[in-house]
């Protein structure tokens, strides 16, 4: 009788925390867009850097425009069947390193050395790393 009453508290339990953390969740809130991602992260950007406004609206641009080719291709390989995690990385990581490469070219060279000590380059260099063991996985299986 025990165990019926323990099993019976720990499903209710269970079911408690489920509901109540389905109705903490808010259901009218929709996903951002990737315009809107852009412009937040300009904005960002613009903050930390003191950026100009013609830099804010390349920024803007570069990264509309990346973060959209980005998704298609993403969306392309899902299509295809395509499941191995490290094709979707390499992907990633690729267009990220377009997106920073066109940013060298926007920023001044002291905002560019603000932006390579930020966490911004933390996580460039990372990227480099992975594109760099990428690169030398392929030549090895060559």
């Amino acid at each position: 009788m025990k165990r019926i009453v323990f099993h019976l508290a720990f499903v209710a339990l269970t079911l408690f925390a489920t509901a109540a953390s389905l109705s903490a969740q808010n259901p009218d809130e929709k996903p951002k867009s990737i315009p809107e991602i852009a412009a937040e992260r300009a904005d960002e950007l613009m903050k930390y850097l003191k950026l100009e406004d013609y830099q804010v609206f390349q920024i803007d641009s570069t990264m509309s425009h990346n973060m959209q080719a980005m998704q298609d291709e993403l969306d392309r390989m899902q299509k295809a069947g395509i499941s191995n995690p490290d094709f979707y990385g390499a992907t990633i990581d690729r267009w990220y390193n377009a997106t920073d490469s066109t940013f060298e070219h926007i920023f001044t060279p002291q905002q560019w050395t603000r932006y390579i000590k930020s966490t911004y380059g933390k996580a460039k260099r990372q990227r480099d790393k992975r594109i760099a063991a990428w690169k030398a996985r392929t030549e090895a299986a060559r």
